[in-house]
């Protein structure tokens, strides 16, 4: 007993972390353009202060890629640099190595591929060392520290205006932690998150992402994987092969088409003989004891096995009957060999016909669950010796015209002794049917089921709660309305994955099957977004750190004193500041309900007043800014060719054309979140359409600038809502796609001439065209007419010292962004401005 407990113990890490949801960064490298490639800046682009000890680690994978590239980049306030890169030598051997200003340090020869390992790096001013920990070997390198004060941290792409690269491996990191004086003060996990940052566990300082792809979205967020086309009269059949993790399809006599997942190719085996007991949808399963696919006849009693090695079914006629039990769901029970099938529909009757059939066999049983109301489309899974199953549709009576409606309970078989319980009833409100089969969790104690709602979505049923909880994004699996529509759940264990099998058959006689995959265990969306921290609970955390409640007592009686003091003799000044330098309120941006907002930052609020950006995928926020902004170019939209060229290069056209159509189908349930948005096809160019109770900050902007334009009279009127608009910032600024580029020049081009029109224009007061500079300086912070205008006015109207601290701040911009001095000093833009004037008023 001592040793299984022991043993027990030693293994449960390995049962829990078989559940764990993988996550962290997924940091595009070399298969992405270079605006495409992902960067990310830790502690909200704020450097860290060195101190004694300074400890930087994290796990990392690398993925099976050229290994190429600088994973972080570490730079004092002293522009030293120290790097974690990969290398290839003239043989095009990869290596990683630790690089000190132009020092390398070879750390190892070896890389190893898809799996997570330590990296830990100590800055050390007591010891003068910089000690490096990779995986398991580790490195101490002499450095003096005496000179650096705090350093900055970039990880992938750097953009540091003195030390800037684009190489980066392909790799995916989690778990980023900052030690100071062996104290951890930040932890990154790069698992809950928002759009584009991820708010560390101690301060909730953000980390800021650029061209995020963030790994734990897989297991919510459903990536279609394969489709298939059967012109011809025929119901396909299925089955999954979970220990070699194959999906079978069988659409008639004469093939059987095996598609592996992992791979994403098909075959085909062409049938020698025979012919499977079934020619109806629904009626077949893997025999992972004898590694045989089993067609099966509820109606004839028949069993049809296909053997791999002869590559023929072995069963010589053809079925006969008509099916009867539509829908009907089944599971293989491997300890008897044995399938069980209950329920399904047929000649206007419910069934509750449990069926056990032992293939080797050829043996049937039949009972019926009378506690069990006939029904069909119930879906179930064998956990030890009980049979589960959940829900469904039917009546008590079974009769078809009896008032059917829908079940939403639990049910527990023991296939011994044929007892039926009754575990659950649920409330609920939704209404959906389930797939003919479930995923039993053991770690969560909790079944996973797909159904209809919202053409595909997956439940959780767990044990120890009373309601069913949305456990994916759904499918929208809606391209295509078919006639009859079936679908199942496969669990592959030896990949973490789940996949979604959907046919659909056609009066027609066509059919069409399309398959979907997620990351195991599946997780809600809501799981994983992280609200973005409350600035009162940060503001009081900070005081806490400040001291007692007495020091802040303190420091503020002080800072009243002083102010008093100081009170006549900065009156006057305050009280002209305020004249021109009054706080700038935007009641422009819709923060509150149905809006698309593109100016300053992605953001997305549906009509309920809560914010959906995160639910945008980098495919689906794609889509929507291509249809977007190529509506309002001319109102022209963008044709289907090209949005399959700039979102899928590398698919096939008939594999991109699927993607497309399952992205819009998603992207206009999205939209309808938000309001009336009208998202159509108008020969061939898709186009999007906004409601009057939807807005967009970017259209408002260019149709009041159209509007001012064209109807000079009007600015008094439209400028301050106008300003307040351009006062939210460029268009999309932390968006780095490259076809976005040119509509971000185009908008930032426009908002300039805009506004220095305005400022070059007489009848402006000097509010308004101070307004206008700060303004401007947002889209430009060299421009020149916004430093003369605004330092002018500034120093006309007393406030010299404001108007030498704006031109100081510009020349301080002016070397950095250019290297080299500001050539005029301020009396000489004074003196220009001057003239200027004189002019104007001459």
């Amino acid at each position: 007993m001592r040793k299984i407990i022991l043993l027990f113990l030693i293994f449960l890490p390995v049962f829990l972390n078989a559940n764990e949801p993988n996550y962290g960064l997924y940091f595009k490298s070399h298969k992405y353009m270079g605006a495409e490639r992902t960067a990310l800046v830790l502690n909200n682009n704020k450097p860290f202060r060195l101190n004694k000890e300074l400890v930087l680690s994290f796990d990392m994978s690398l993925r099976n890629e050229f290994i190429f590239g600088t994973v972080f980049k570490i730079i004092s306030d002293t522009q030293d640099v120290i790097s974690l890169n990969f290398i290839a030598d003239e043989r095009n051997n990869q290596y990683p190595i630790l690089s000190i200003n132009d020092n390398i340090y070879p750390i190892t020869n070896r890389i190893e591929l898809d799996k997570w390992f330590p990296v830990n790096i100590r800055f050390s001013a007591k010891k003068d060392s910089v000690l490096l920990s990779y995986d398991k070997i580790h490195i101490a390198i002499p450095f003096s520290f005496k000179d650096w004060r705090e350093v900055s941290l970039y990880f992938g792409v750097c953009r540091h205006p003195n030390f800037s690269s684009a190489e980066i491996p392909p790799m995916n990191i989690r778990d980023i932690k900052i030690y100071s004086n062996d104290k951890l003060v930040r932890h990154w996990q790069l698992k809950r998150h928002t759009v584009d940052c991820c708010y560390d566990e101690i301060q909730d300082i953000p980390a800021i992402a650029v061209n995020p792809e963030w790994i734990i979205d897989n297991h919510t967020r459903w990536d279609f994987l394969y489709s298939k086309e059967f012109p011809e009269l025929t119901n396909p059949q299925y089955a999954f092969d979970p220990q070699k993790n194959l999906i079978y399809i069988v659409p008639d006599h004469q093939t059987v088409i095996c598609y592996n997942p992992e791979s994403g190719k098909d075959s085909t085996i062409f049938v020698k003989g025979g012919y499977p007991a079934s020619r109806s949808t629904n009626q077949l399963i893997f025999d992972t004891v004898r590694n045989k696919l089993v067609s099966y006849n509820l109606d004839e009693r028949t069993v049809s096995e296909f053997s791999f090695e002869s590559e023929s079914w072995n069963k010589e006629t053809p079925p006969v009957k008509e099916h009867s039990f539509w829908h009907h769901t089944a599971s293989f029970y491997e300890k008897e060999h044995s399938i069980f099938a209950f329920g399904g529909y047929g000649f206007y009757l419910y069934k509750n016909d449990l069926f056990k059939i032992t293939p080797e066999k050829a043996e049937w049983e039949n009972d019926k669950l009378i506690v069990i109301p006939p029904r069909y489309s119930s879906a179930s899974v064998i956990v030890d010796d009980h049979l589960y199953i959940f829900g469904g549709r039917g009546c008590k009576t079974g009769k078809q015209e009896l008032n059917p409606h829908i079940y939403y309970d639990l049910y527990s078989v023991n296939l011994k002794t044929k007892e039926t319980k009754l575990i659950r009833q649920f409330k609920e409100k939704r209404q959906f049917l389930p797939c003919g089969n479930m995923v039993y969790n053991p770690a969560d104690s909790c079944f996973y089921v797909l159904t209809n709602w919202q053409k595909g979505t997956l439940f959780k049923i767990s044990l120890n709660q009373s309601d069913l909880q949305e456990a994916s994004s759904s499918i929208n699996q809606a391209v295509i309305e078919s006639d009859y529509t079936f679908y199942t759940l496969f669990h592959s264990e030896q990949d973490s994955k789940l996949y979604a099998l959907f046919c659909k058959n056609f009066k027609t006689g066509s059919s069409d099957i399309s398959i979907f995959e997620i990351n195991y265990p599946p997780i809600a969306q809501t799981d994983i977004v992280q609200e973005i921290p409350d600035k009162s609970v940060q503001l009081i955390r900070w005081g806490s750190y400040v001291g007692s409640g007495i020091v802040l007592l303190s420091l503020i009686a002080i800072y009243i004193y002083r102010r008093k003091k100081r009170k006549n003799r900065f009156q006057d000044m305050l009280h002209e500041t305020e004249t021109f330098e009054q706080p700038h309120t935007n009641k422009t941006k819709n923060n509150f309900r149905q809006c698309i907002n593109l100016l300053g930052g992605f953001n997305i609020i549906d009509k309920e007043g809560r914010d959906i950006t995160v639910h945008f995928t980098p495919i689906l926020k794609n889509l929507l800014l291509l249809i977007l902004l190529y509506s309002e170019n001319e109102g022209k939209g963008i044709n289907s060719k090209n949005i399959e060229a700039i979102l899928w290069p590398d698919k096939e056209e008939k594999s991109a054309r699927n993607n497309r159509n399952v992205s819009i189908t998603r992207l206009k349930t999205l939209l309808s979140e938000i309001g009336n948005i009208q998202l159509y096809n108008d020969n061939r160019f898709w186009k999007l359409t906004l409601g009057e109770d939807v807005s967009c900050d970017y259209y408002r902007v260019l149709d009041q600038m159209r509007k001012v334009k064209e109807h000079p009279e009007l600015k008094e009127q439209l400028l301050p809502e106008l300003l307040d608009y351009l006062m939210l910032g460029p268009l999309l600024p932390h968006t780095q796609i490259d076809w976005v580029d040119k509509f971000k020049s185009d908008y930032t081009s426009l908002a300039i001439d805009f506004l220095n029109r305005l400022l070059q224009e007489s009848d402006s007061n000097d509010v308004t065209k101070l307004q206008l500079t700060d303004v401007i300086f947002l889209y430009d912070s060299l421009n020149e007419d916004a430093l003369t205008t605004k330092c002018y006015i500034l120093y006309n109207s007393g406030k010299k010292g404001l108007a030498k601290n704006t031109y100081d701040n510009f020349c301080k911009e002016y070397f950095s962004l250019l290297g080299e001095r500001y050539k005029y000093s301020l009396a000489q833009i004074l003196e220009f401005a001057e003239h200027q004037d004189k002019i104007k008023h001459t």
